[in-house]
């Protein structure tokens, strides 16, 4: 192909682009018709900058004639614009053809076309010419529900060498939806949460609040509930399938998620195999004791720098049976625990002690026992429940948050939710199957467990850890001679004691 058929193609595709073109123009051999591409912008190829252009132009005189014989049709809106351009176009072909220096003649023509063909559109040039500016748009204080499946997250809380978290997906999709600044942290855009969750546990209720960008203008009036953007929808676009943001509603600016929280509930979810039935009814026993304000000290893990107060109310604890399509020789139980707050991996302690309680390893007197700090002073040694069936499943307010519900957002939660569904299902076939394949290893005798695993070890009879108030002194020796050793004075070890609780610990109270 010619230099000059190149600059054919590039000024048919500016003809193109005037108005009112003839009806069904026939094209020159070689161009490809706009009319078969009614919603494709034609734009001229590459265009390298030539070393001449004078031979080869006579070759193309009869693409140059069929050229001004279809873009100057007489008569017709635009005929003068299109002659004009057919007219203009003859004299450059000549003037280069005849030009001894052609070749930088050519070369500023096509650069020329090159670059209107590559010229970005009108919408893109506004978006990069103006940034986007916070200020510009009004905020509204919020509250969020939001449910996601902590398997495959270290957590909720956003860490600082740690970027597969909850939260650190949940700002990404804020910036980058633009309702918070690209610089935006917890603290200017007033973050709290409802339930800080550990490492693979999971939320159908975690609340957190915070100041967002509105829809109105800064100096117009506050946007309507009903006209405001649709938060769900618009942060639900940038999150991965297994976190979903729910619901939303106005809150006051002085609303926190987390204090403001009358109670938590925690959901446990128990699936034993029916030729090892669990005691329902000794669990139930059990866990009614958990009722209560008690220092649950030996039902946590201890972090003595975090937290010194283990007093904790419990307003409902119970097990019941869980109504599920049969799975093989599965039963199912859910273990309910609402309360005020939680300390530290407070309710997998409770689970596993209640499942020993279940399978009759432990009498439900040793829940008794351990919740008598004076008996059991220091925790026994005992591994917890996993962290995979735990789920945060209800925060409660008074009065109640009314969130708002899009029904665009809750049709593609529910769609995402079956997917994931489907996934697991296929992977719970596939170890059943595998299941299945293993005859030789079926269920045995009752005490079958207990050739691979060991006698049970009654809890109150194992190693236990040192008391609270054991710790407490051994830290007080430490922070003394280290600050002996750098002559600090005025240290009294109280801080922390007027109010029970420091701060980091007032962070972890809804821990579970």
């Amino acid at each position: 192909m010619t230099r000059a058929s190149r600059l054919l193609r590039a000024a048919v595709t500016a003809a193109w682009r005037l108005p009112t073109f003839a009806p069904n123009p026939p094209c020159p051999r070689g161009i490809p018709s706009p009319a078969r591409h009614p919603r494709r912008r034609l734009v001229a190829p590459c265009i390298g900058r030539p070393a001449g252009i004078a031979g080869g132009m006579a070759d193309d005189r009869g693409l140059l004639d069929e050229l001004e014989e279809m873009l100057a049709p007489e008569g017709g809106e635009g005929w003068a614009g299109r002659a004009s351009l057919a007219a203009e176009l003859r004299r450059l072909a000549e003037a280069c053809d005849a030009a001894e220096d052609g070749g930088e003649a050519a070369s500023h023509l096509l650069v020329g076309m090159e670059d209107e063909a590559n010229r970005p559109s009108k919408r893109q040039r506004r978006q990069r010419g103006r940034p986007f500016s916070m200020s510009k748009y009004r905020t509204r204080f919020i509250a969020l529900k939001i449910i996601y499946l902590g398997w495959r997250y270290h957590g909720l809380a956003a860490q600082a060498h740690m970027n597969q978290t909850v939260e650190a997906e949940l700002f990404y999709a804020l910036r980058r939806t633009r309702l918070i600044a690209e610089d935006a942290d917890s603290k200017s855009v007033f973050y709290s949460r409802s339930g800080r969750t550990d490492k693979g546990v999971s939320a159908l209720c975690q609340v957190v609040s915070l100041c967002v960008r509105s829809k109105g203008d800064a100096e117009g009036p506050e946007v309507d509930v009903t006209d405001e953007l649709d938060y769900p929808a618009v942060l639900n676009s940038c999150l991965p399938p297994d976190i979903r943001v729910v619901g939303w509603t106005p809150v006051d600016k002085d609303f926190n998620a987390r204090f403001d929280a009358k109670y938590r509930e925690y959901k446990y979810f128990i699936v034993s195999q029916r030729h090892s039935p669990l005691d329902v009814a000794a669990m139930q026993q059990a866990a009614g004791l958990f009722c209560g304000t008690h220092d649950f000290r030996n039902f946590c893990k201890v972090n003595i720098e975090a937290m010194k107060n283990h007093v904790r109310e419990v307003m409902e604890c119970r097990v019941e049976p869980l109504a599920l399509p049969e799975w093989g020789d599965r039963d199912f139980h859910v273990l309910t625990v609402r309360g005020t707050g939680f300390l530290w991996h407070q309710v997998r302690c409770m689970a596993a002690v209640l499942l020993m309680v279940g399978q009759g390893l432990e009498g439900p007197e040793t829940v008794q026992r351990m919740l008598d700090v004076r008996d059991v002073a220091g925790k026994p040694s005992y591994a917890m429940a996993s962290e995979i069936p735990l789920v945060l499943t209800n925060v409660g307010y008074e009065p109640n948050l009314q969130f708002i519900q899009s029904r665009l957002a809750d049709s593609r939660v529910y769609t995402s939710m079956q997917d994931i569904l489907d996934r697991s299902l296929i992977g719970a076939v596939l170890v059943q199957h595998t299941l299945s394949s293993l005859a030789n290893f079926g269920p045995g005798a009752k005490d079958a467990p207990s050739r691979f695993l060991g006698a049970h070890a009654p809890l109150l009879d194992r190693q236990r850890e040192a008391s609270v108030e054991e710790k407490l002194r051994q830290e007080e020796a430490k922070r003394d001679a280290r600050e002996g050793e750098v002559g600090g004075e005025g240290a009294d070890g109280t801080a922390g004691e007027g109010s029970g609780c420091t701060e980091e610990e007032q962070d972890n109270v809804a821990t579970a």
